[in-house]
């Protein structure tokens, strides 16, 4: 998700913390996959780069997350037990459609 706004609970998604091999944190890679700080700029470069937009958020922005029922996210978490069950009731927009940025001017 290349926003908080793509995403049913912002602060849910971006409290799962990994570690690497040695036990260390790496800053960039705090949150869940999909909506890590590193993902988010490589998503913003290749935006810039491309000139591109994130076409649906162009067409339907947005100043709030959309309720978890909404058609906008194209993932939801699965129920279950355990870790298996920490994302359920939630909701993620991680399908995107980009397009020239002419197309929207």
């Amino acid at each position: 998700a290349p926003e908080d706004i793509d995403l049913s609970d912002p602060d849910q998604f971006r409290s799962v913390i990994h570690e690497t091999a040695d036990g260390t944190i790496d800053p960039d890679n705090i949150g869940q996959a999909g909506c890590t700080d590193a993902e988010r700029r490589r998503f913003r470069a290749i935006l810039e780069r491309g000139n591109l937009v994130d076409a649906f958020r162009e067409l339907h922005p947005r100043t709030e997350p959309p309720p978890l029922e909404s058609a906008e996210y194209s993932w939801r978490g699965f129920g279950g037990s355990g870790s298996r069950g920490l994302l359920r009731g939630l909701g993620m927009r991680l399908d995107h459609i980009v397009s020239d940025r002419r197309v929207h001017a």
